[in-house]
């Protein structure tokens, strides 16, 4: 089904390149100067072909992407907007690259762990059964990333904005213990299936509901 749709989606693109290339010919044939400098009928009526075929598809186009919008049910729509600004570009940067064996920042673990608390409800599940699917799987993935994190994490010694695995003592020495260590690697690996549902997600929202990438108004707090 995929494959079909890509090969589709490939299909229109290469027709629109057809038809705008199309009138770029065209255009030139009119413009290329004859031997007496007049305006020939058959590029002219080359030229008009070309423009409305093009136009036409454009409009077509149009109109399917107006169609799939105006499918997408409201709440499906709102929702992936909070999705969208929820889980953002910094949520994505720390559950690629945090190491998790150094000190880190707590405000994106907050951010998660509020996630966890508070999408749950009919309010948190999308009517499109795909959607809704994905989501199920990245909050729940989530949780369990939230549930390791606070088990194996806590307040980092001089700041409270800052947590960590290890504790001040291993640190210090630079040497941590085995049982860190796994801790260290089992977070890693959370993140890891934390963003790869997360991504999975995005990409299936900017397919099925476009418009929420263009006109988004939510704003984390």
């Amino acid at each position: 089904m995929y494959h079909s749709l890509a090969s589709k989606e490939y299909d229109v693109n290469w027709l629109r390149v057809g038809s705008v290339l199309s009138v770029l010919g065209s255009l030139t044939w009119l413009l290329w100067p004859s031997a007496n400098w007049r305006v020939e009928p058959e590029p002219a009526l080359a030229l008009l072909t070309a423009l409305a075929i093009w136009i036409s598809q454009e409009v077509a186009d149009w109109r399917g992407l107006a169609d799939r919008d105006a499918k997408a049910h409201p709440n499906d729509v709102e929702l992936a907007k909070r999705f969208q600004v929820t889980f953002d570009s910094d949520v994505r940067r720390f559950l690629r690259d945090q190491s998790f064996g150094s000190v880190f920042r707590s405000d994106i673990m907050d951010r998660l762990y509020l996630v966890d608390a508070n999408w749950s409800g009919v309010e948190y599940r999308f009517e499109d059964a795909d959607l809704d699917n994905q989501l199920s799987e990245l909050l729940r993935l989530n949780s369990d990333f939230c549930a390791k994190m606070a088990t194996y994490s806590g307040p980092a010694r001089g700041s409270a904005n800052l947590i960590s695995v290890p504790t001040d003592e291993e640190r210090s020495r630079d040497k941590f213990s085995d049982h860190t260590l796994a801790h260290i690697k089992e977070l890693q690996m959370l993140a890891d299936q934390v963003l790869e549902a997360m991504e999975k997600l995005q990409k299936t929202i900017k397919k099925k509901i476009p418009q929420s990438f263009v006109d988004a108004t939510w704003r984390y707090e």
